[in-house]
């Protein structure tokens, strides 16, 4: 269920990234109240495991962000905090990480294209952290409708990353 949180968040997200280049706290912070509880209830595990993992998730980009304010903005270290949260640490780290990867190929042939070095390139980093949830969040769907076990559940990406 708080994986659908994060999908239904990453739409406005994406869109406003996009256009406005920046992350509004008012869509992501709604969605870590709700992703929280879902992913609590839900997922069986204590309280402080949702927190717990959005802070190890979106940490080293909220470090990268007060390094370096005119790289990466704090919404970029909130949204992959709501990741964290909504998918768990493991399935979080891949879908940021595998984010960043695309984005830091797609910035280097920006530059490459245009002839500058690559820290003239600025990119909206939500679309990328969008692609590595869906990267990380579609297989995990795929694998639940090839047991036949869709419905029964929410999709959580952790269950497709553990054997059957």
């Amino acid at each position: 269920m708080s994986a659908l949180v994060l999908m239904i968040a990453l739409v406005p997200v994406v869109a406003v990234d996009l256009r406005r280049r920046i992350i509004p706290d008012r869509i992501t912070g709604p969605a870590a109240l709700v992703a929280w509880p879902c992913a609590w209830a839900l997922g069986g595990q204590p309280w402080w495991a949702p927190p717990a993992s959005a802070l190890l998730v979106g940490g080293p980009l909220l470090v990268a962000a007060l390094a370096r304010p005119r790289g990466m903005g704090m919404g970029d270290a909130k949204l992959a905090g709501l990741i964290g949260l909504a998918l768990g640490p493991m399935p979080g780290l891949l879908a940021v990480l595998g984010g960043l990867l695309v984005a830091a190929a797609w910035g280097a042939a920006m530059a490459w294209a245009r002839h500058v070095r690559p820290s003239a390139v600025h990119l909206p980093l939500a679309p990328f952290l969008a692609a590595g949830v869906l990267a990380v969040v579609g297989p995990a769907v795929f694998l639940d409708s090839a047991r036949g076990s869709v419905g029964s559940h929410a999709p959580v990406a952790g269950q497709a990353l553990r054997p059957a």
